[in-house]
C-alpha cells in the first residue's frame, strides 16, 4: 500500500444544503479545503487536524458520525452535495466489523469491499486527492465485541480498493498498534494526549497532500 503524501489550490463556493462553512459565506480565503469523513474518534481529532493546517486549509467534518459503509452509502450523497475540496481523508471500518452478541461483523466482508467500489469512485468525483487512513488498531481486552484479526482483515480487503483505485494510504492501524498508551479506558477510543497525537499526524499527512494537488 502506498503511504499518503501529497495535494494544494483554489476558492471553492459553497453548495446550499450540503456542508457548510464556519462562517456561513460558503467563501473561504484559505488556499485549500480538506473534509474528514470517519467515525466517532474523527469528531475527537479534527480540532487538532485543524490546528495542525492553520492559515494552509479549512479543514471540514462530515456532520455525522459516519458509522459504516453500509450507513455512509444511504447519506454521503447529502453530505457532500455538489461541492469538491482539495483532499478527502476519510476511513469506515470500525463499525463494519463489529460484532454484536457474537454475532458475524455487521457488515460482512464482501459488502464492505462492495461498498467500498461504490464510495471511493463519489469521493474522487468530488476532491483532488483522497486519502484512505486505515481502521485504527483497539485494546482487545476492553473490546469483546472487537477482533484484531477482523480489523487486519478488513484493512487487508480495503488495500486491494485503494490500490484498484490509485488513493494513497495513511497506515493508522500501524501507528496506533505501536502505541498503546495512546489509547483512553475504553480501548477504542483515545486520551486528549492521543487524540492530539493523531491530529498532528493526520494533519502532516494533509500538508503533503496539499503540496501535490493541482492548482
Amino acid at each position: 500500500m502506498k503511504s499518503a503524501q501529497n495535494g494544494e489550490a483554489h476558492r471553492i463556493e459553497n453548495d446550499p444544503g450540503s456542508i457548510g462553512d464556519g462562517d456561513g459565506s460558503g467563501v473561504t480565503d484559505l488556499p485549500a479545503r480538506v473534509l474528514i469523513v470517519g467515525g466517532s474518534n474523527s469528531v475527537r481529532y479534527t480540532p487538532h487536524v485543524e490546528m495542525q493546517l492553520k492559515g494552509i486549509a479549512q479543514v471540514e467534518r462530515v456532520p455525522d458520525n459516519a458509522r459504516s459503509t453500509r450507513y455512509t452509502l444511504e447519506r454521503l450523497e447529502g453530505w457532500l452535495g455538489s461541492r469538491n475540496w482539495h483532499i478527502i481523508h476519510f476511513n469506515w471500518g470500525m463499525h463494519d466489523l463489529t460484532r454484536v452478541d457474537g454475532a458475524p461483523p455487521q457488515v460482512p466482508l464482501d459488502e464492505y469491499e462492495r461498498n467500498l467500489d461504490s464510495l471511493v469512485p463519489r469521493l474522487q468525483r468530488a476532491a483532488d486527492r483522497l486519502i484512505w487512513a486505515t481502521t485504527m488498531s483497539m485494546l482487545p481486552e476492553h473490546q469483546p465485541r472487537r477482533r484484531l484479526e477482523d480489523i487486519l482483515e478488513y484493512n487487508r480487503v480495503a488495500g486491494k480498493v485503494m490500490a484498484r483505485c490509485q488513493v494513497p494510504v495513511q497506515d493508522l492501524f500501524a501507528f496506533t498498534a505501536t502505541r498503546p498508551e495512546l489509547f483512553g479506558e475504553d480501548g477504542l477510543h483515545f486520551t486528549d494526549e492521543g487524540y492530539r497525537t493523531l491530529g498532528e499526524v493526520i494533519g502532516e499527512a494533509i500538508k503533503e497532500a496539499i503540496r501535490g494537488a493541482p492548482r
